[in-house]
């Protein structure tokens, strides 16, 4: 190994620095190497003889966006599905939450009837308080849903890798 940098990791894949001739001995083959980072002061110049050598140059950018589709492809559909489990768990503790205040209030509501409340007030007042709470929801979710998409700019990825480490975006 040649060296090991702070914050130089891909998506779950750590970087190894090590010479071309130590990687061929570790894993016992010839012409295995991944990739090579380069610094230069002529990144131009560089990439045009690593090119014509028949070598893939990538910038950094290019091998961070390399990364995000790799860790997007290994990871979206798992996401996705626990984001659709989460949905779906979440709009049946909904209902559950609606189904129990309309329990609770049945005692009033049978009051309010006896009062000479007509179907149309009662049917108002049970679906009234879960209403307010989906609106609340909605609320919540579009101060979430700003929250996360003013971070960047462009249509938002499922997976973003950053510095701070990796951020899920929904």
């Amino acid at each position: 190994m040649v060296g090991l940098t702070d914050d130089t990791a891909l998506f779950m894949t750590p970087l190894l620095f090590t010479t071309t001739a130590g990687l061929d001995q570790m894993l016992q083959a010839t012409g295995t190497t991944g990739a090579i980072l380069v610094t230069t002061s002529d990144p131009a110049g560089v990439s045009n003889r690593l090119e014509a050598a028949g070598f893939t140059v990538r910038s950094p950018a290019g091998l961070h966006d390399a990364s995000l589709q790799l860790a997007t492809d290994i990871y979206g559909s798992p996401v996705r599905l626990m984001v659709g489990v989460a949905f779906a768990a979440g709009t049946l503790i909904v209902a559950l939450v609606a189904y129990t205040q309309v329990t609770e209030q049945q005692r009033e509501l049978v009051v309010l009837k006896a009062l000479g409340a007509t179907l149309r007030r009662l049917r108002r007042i049970a679906v009234g308080q879960p209403a307010q709470v989906r609106a609340a929801a909605r609320a919540a979710e579009a101060d979430l849903a700003t929250g996360l998409s003013s971070e960047h700019e462009g249509p938002s990825p499922l997976l973003r890798v950053g510095s701070a480490g990796v951020v899920f975006e929904l």
